[in-house]
This record gives structure tokens, C-alpha cells and sequence, in this order.
């Protein structure tokens, strides 16, 4: 199962990858990402909750696991616009809970 600190690292790339622009090069390097909710990166709450949900997916995807459809939904559900990278991670953490082998 991932831990946290693999989570934050993915997460912290897809959200360079997904919004580059969004932070100066300091605040990517610095940790400062970490202070901006999740709809600075992205717009449409559908968008935000497929990015979640690949990323968590192409994780666990490296573990031979998977989501299971009630983590899948749960996962989107706990994650929107307003939430800090931080709970993200967690709600992340706690969705790989359940995953199951491909």
C-alpha cells in the first residue's frame, strides 16, 4: 500500500503537470503548493475529481492494485474545489485502504 509521503509526492507532480502556471517555481519547489486548495489548479470539479482518482489509481496501478468501486466513489466524493493537498493525500490514503489486486 502507498504511504502518505508517496501520495504527496504524486499528487505534487500531477498538479505541476496539470497547472504549471498556477504557482511561481518557488512556491512548486518550496512546499507552497501545499497552502492552495485544490480549484486554484483546477476549474471544473469533474476535471479536479477524474485527477484524483487517475492519479490514486496509477499508484496503487504500480502495486498491482486497484480501486474497488465503493473506494472509487468515495474518493471523489471526499475531494472538491476546496480541499487543501494535504486532505486530498489523506482522502487518498484512505481510499487505497480498500484497493484490491488487478
Amino acid at each position: 500500500m502507498p504511504s502518505k509521503k508517496t501520495l504527496d509526492e504524486a499528487l505534487h507532480v500531477r498538479l505541476l503537470i496539470d497547472n504549471p502556471e498556477r504557482l511561481e517555481f518557488i512556491d512548486w519547489v518550496n512546499g507552497n503548493w501545499r497552502q492552495a486548495n485544490l480549484g486554484r489548479f483546477y476549474q471544473d470539479e469533474d476535471v479536479l475529481d477524474n485527477a484524483v482518482f487517475e492519479l490514486t489509481q496509477a499508484v496503487l496501478a504500480a502495486e498491482g492494485r486497484t480501486l474497488g468501486g465503493g473506494s472509487a466513489n468515495q474518493l471523489r466524493n471526499n475531494v472538491n474545489r476546496a480541499t487543501m493537498p494535504a486532505d486530498a493525500v489523506s482522502a487518498m490514503f484512505d481510499a487505497c485502504q480498500d484497493a484490491v489486486p488487478l
